[in-house]
């Protein structure tokens, strides 16, 4: 099974290009950092590339892949009897990539999870939170925010839909590496009827909600259940 998000930037008014530009050209050079925070039935672990990796910050032991200051996060490993991929095998898990610092047509964060499984015998709330700062493009001092969500099942004997009641995807003109901002754009679940061959419509994007920056962003998610 795969589930994927995507918080994704694009700009919608023209006009104001050269104004935009003209501030980032003003503005400090945008570094770019991730985050990934995961919380199953109340234990917590995370990976913020922004800061001094340890035993508590993007532990390998735990299943973290990051570089410093780096843009991109995976992680393969168990939470509280909850697991995220195959560690043996070191395939599936969660994979945090983005765009940064974007194009003329869109930025984006993208969280792939593929193979989730809760062998602990007990219901787990889970929580997983996202983001990557230091995005300079599209273009503009108006954009629009999107997110949307994508579950492939090939088959199931039952109902399947994303294991999160709740997506959420935020753009942060203080360009700030935290799970939130300025602007939600909430994600309509899509839910995969049980039965062989059936899958969820690729593609479910939420309305569309304005953004206003004038230099570097970030872009964060977060997904609960």
């Amino acid at each position: 099974m795969r589930i994927e998000r995507d918080i994704k930037m694009k700009r919608i008014l023209k006009s104001l290009v050269a104004g935009a530009a003209l501030a980032l050209i003003l503005s400090p050079a945008a570094r770019a950092d991730a985050l990934m925070r995961i919380a199953v039935g109340g234990t917590i672990i995370a990976c913020d590339t922004s800061q001094t990796f340890s035993g508590e910050n993007c532990s390998t032991s735990a299943g973290f892949v990051a570089i410093a200051n780096g843009n991109r996060i995976d992680f393969i490993g168990t939470v509280n009897g909850v697991s995220f991929g195959n560690a043996a095998a070191q395939t599936g898990g969660l994979q945090l990539s983005s765009n940064q610092p974007g194009t003329a047509s869109a930025g984006f964060v993208h969280i792939d999870n593929v193979s989730m499984i809760n062998a602990s015998g007990s219901g787990k709330s889970i929580g997983i939170g996202f983001g990557v700062n230091g995005f300079l493009d599209p273009s503009g001092s108006l954009l629009q925010l999107t997110a949307n969500t994508e579950i492939d099942v090939i088959t199931s004997p039952m109902v399947v839909a994303p294991a999160f009641a709740t997506l959420g995807g935020w753009g942060n003109p203080a360009n700030t590496l935290i799970i939130g901002g300025s602007t939600v754009s909430a994600t309509p679940l899509c839910v995969a009827p049980g039965g062989a061959g059936t899958s969820c419509s690729t593609d479910t994007f939420s309305s569309p909600a304005a953004f206003v920056r004038s230099g570097a962003f970030a872009l964060s998610g977060a997904c609960e259940g």
